[in-house]
């Protein structure tokens, strides 16, 4: 999956092994809506490449990105990309309503 963010392309990792994501359940269960840098972990786990400068596996390289402008919103498409997986859905579709 791709997406823009501040007119810069960001492409996350189709598959996530057990081995490099033992642990993400955990970190997006760690995520601290009041203190970004807990999201970082996360988001280093789910990039594959971006057109920002610097590695996205590496925490030191979001220390650079704007808050407002790029990490809040890679921050919600990553969440959201999580949750569609994790309940099985693809990004278009939606979950059946419940009676």
């Amino acid at each position: 999956m791709e997406f823009q963010v501040a007119g810069k392309k960001v492409v996350l990792r189709e598959r996530i092994s057990l081995g490099d994501g033992y642990n993400i359940i955990g970190l997006f269960s760690s995520i601290d809506s009041n203190d970004l840098r807990t999201s970082i972990p996360i988001m280093a786990k789910m990039i594959e490449s971006w057109e920002f400068e610097g590695d996205p596996s590496d925490s030191a390289a979001y220390d650079k990105l704007d808050v407002l402008i790029e990490i809040i919103p890679m921050s919600r498409k990553i969440n959201a990309r999580i949750n569609a997986l994790m309940s099985g859905l693809n990004e278009d579709e939606e979950e059946p309503e419940k009676n």
